[in-house]
């Protein structure tokens, strides 16, 4: 034999060997995922048996059976709000308030004539007794202030009776 062919066969014999130990590589990560994978296989099967597919049945039909009688509440309370609304007359409502705006509006007026008289009656006895009419210049724009405050709630009241009076 010559060196060129000894060569040739420790090349030969290298290559061999390397593919030997590349089989058994592989051959042991095929045995680890096999291993792995029934592995995998065996725990799924015990979970699926800790819950059988008849009790699971089972749980979603006590579900399905409390959502239908929530369902039919909800739906009995629906109607229920529907008969409401029917029963409620909101002309009478808007009548109540067009009489209220009524009677508010004819206070602010006595408000108003009450505190005029009031400031006439206070100048009539300042004028008799002596030393008071300071009084009557303090209080006298305090008068005046009450009755103006006592003119813009009248015309406020007046636009939510001319409001309501066109609905009804």
């Amino acid at each position: 034999m010559t060196s060129a062919e000894s060569f040739r066969i420790s090349t030969l014999d290298s290559k061999t060997r390397f593919s030997g130990l590349l089989a058994i590589v592989i051959i042991i990560s095929n045995i680890v995922a096999t291993v792995f994978c029934i592995y995998i296989l065996l725990n799924l099967h015990d979970t699926l048996d800790i819950r059988s597919g008849k009790q699971l049945l089972d749980q979603i039909h006590a579900d399905y059976a409390a959502f239908e009688e929530i369902e039919s509440k909800t739906r009995i309370s629906m109607a229920t709000v529907r008969n409401l609304e029917a029963s409620i007359d909101l002309k009478i409502s808007e009548r109540h308030i067009l009489d209220t705006a009524n009677k508010m509006y004819e206070s602010e007026r006595d408000y108003q004539l009450f505190f005029r008289l009031l400031k006439v009656n206070i100048y009539y006895l300042t004028s008799q007794i002596p030393g008071t009419y300071s009084w009557y210049e303090i209080y006298g724009p305090e008068i005046d202030k009450a009755i103006e405050r006592s003119q813009s709630r009248q015309l406020q009241i007046l636009q939510v009776r001319k409001y309501y009076q066109e609905l009804i």
